[in-house]
């Protein structure tokens, strides 16, 4: 519409408006699917505690891209209508803003749902040291995480304080199997700041075989800030701090 009414006064050639829509209407039923499969294999439906639409402007504009070039490649081969190749530089470039603008609106409601106490996930930290108490406050100062705490679990906790009383220590990383399924438990933090490796490991096992969903809070939060970055070397994730010079002691 905006390349057959409005663009002409630029001296574009004027193309036939109800013949284009007839052809793209019947092609969106077939490239429709075909964007969302693109956009899940980008990662854009995948569960995210806590993520800014913005954050995703690269993702976004590199799934749409594929989008347009698929659509592209379809209509090489239907040689039988003619297009606009302004029309496609339009279709990227508002569905790259209107993808955009779509998913702020979304999380904006679902935002103000979740605060108000809808749709939210049953959660349980592993940890009630002094990181499983932070995390407990985080989660209990920002609702529109969707996560409701439900307790802990920890072996040997410290003394109840802070002001989280109200949590209970439910059992230790052992009865996590009966926790998940009387409290139906949807989501577990892993806040072990001291605990061996092996006892971590043994954790995220039962997670997986649960099927529940699960994050880690690293080691070294403590002394980790929020000038940190993220990376990865082949697959693996590591963090780093940014340059930051330290003086001698």
């Amino acid at each position: 519409l905006i390349r057959a009414r409005w663009l002409t006064f630029l001296g574009m050639k004027s193309i036939d408006l109800r013949s284009q829509l007839t052809f793209f209407t019947s092609l969106l039923l077939i490239l429709i699917p075909i964007w969302l499969i693109i956009f899940a294999l980008y990662g854009l439906y995948e569960k995210k505690l806590s993520v800014s639409s913005f954050d995703e402007i690269p993702t976004i504009f590199a799934a749409v891209t594929m989008g347009i070039l698929i659509t592209i490649t379809s209509l090489y081969f239907a040689r039988h209508i003619e297009y606009a190749r302004a029309s496609m530089m339009l279709a990227w470039m508002l569905s790259t803003i209107m993808v955009l603008l779509g998913r702020v609106i979304v999380r904006f409601i679902e935002k103000i749902l979740k605060a108000r106490g809808y749709n939210l996930k049953n959660t349980v930290i592993m940890g009630a040291g002094q990181v499983g108490k932070i995390i407990a406050k985080k989660i209990i100062r920002h609702p529109e995480l969707g996560l409701n705490l439900v307790g802990f679990l920890d072996r040997n906790p410290l003394p109840e304080e802070n002001g989280l009383g109200e949590y209970k220590i439910l059992g230790s990383e052992n009865d996590l199997f009966r926790i998940v399924k009387e409290y139906d438990i949807y989501h577990v933090i892993i806040a072990f700041s001291t605990t061996s490796y092996d006892r971590i490991l043994r954790v995220i096992r039962r997670c997986d075989e649960m099927n529940i969903d699960f994050t880690i809070v690293p080691r070294l939060f403590e002394i980790l800030t929020t000038n940190i970055s993220l990376d990865d070397i082949e697959g693996i994730p590591v963090i780093g701090l940014k340059k930051t010079r330290y003086g001698s002691p």
